[in-house]
């Protein structure tokens, strides 16, 4: 019997409180070949917990032609020190929805502040 895996990817996210954190994930076809992202719209929001209702963050997501999607969050002095993430796309010209990646944010407290 065949399995087909439709879950995305999980990955751990570390950032460190109070520095601007930017993943950036390069989505690729089989053939190694980017796949052009220009006609998706990305989303990308964080919980406390997965079945939580409201995000306790919004990330900023963009993608282009060359296959990158970048994700940021600006206020990380902010954050928990655990939050569920993913980042999902919705195709503008066909409304096919998918998860690229999900996982964990690690926020570590940081030891220099502005002050």
């Amino acid at each position: 019997m065949a399995i087909i895996d439709a879950i995305p990817g999980t990955l751990e996210w570390r950032v460190y409180k109070g520095d601007t954190a930017t993943l950036t994930l390069i989505v690729r076809d089989a053939d190694d070949a980017p796949i052009d992202l220009s006609g998706w719209s990305f989303i990308a929001q964080a919980k406390l917990y997965q079945e939580d209702e409201l995000p306790e963050i919004y990330m900023p997501a963009t993608a282009n032609e060359s296959g990158v999607i970048a994700i940021s969050i600006e206020l990380t002095s902010q954050l928990p020190e655990m939050l569920y993430f993913d980042v999902q796309g919705t195709n503008n010209e066909t409304g096919v929805v998918k998860t690229f990646v999900k996982g964990i944010i690690v926020a570590e407290q940081d030891v220099s502040r502005i002050v």
